[in-house]
């Protein structure tokens, strides 16, 4: 998809995810590299960040990847600008 030119910072309009996990974290306004974060998919992230996802998209509550990744203890992810 990346490769067909998929916008990689396009947001949830929905929060309508049921993915299993009870928690509550608001996924309106959250991009892929946001919930991949969530996740600690790091790979994904990687992958993300190298198409140039911007990493600090917040969610419409205003809570941010890095928020996640802080939570999570998650070595720091290279993104375009850095």
């Amino acid at each position: 998809m990346i490769a067909r030119g998929v916008n990689v910072d396009a947001r949830m309009t929905r929060n309508g995810m049921k993915d299993g996990q009870r928690n509550r974290l608001n996924r309106l306004g959250a991009t892929a590299f946001f919930l991949a974060a969530k996740n600690t998919d790091t790979e994904v992230m990687r992958v993300l960040a190298a198409a140039g996802a911007d990493a600090k998209i917040p969610s419409a509550d205003h809570t941010t990847p890095s928020w996640s990744r802080l939570v999570w203890r998650l070595e720091p992810v290279k993104t375009a600008d850095r």
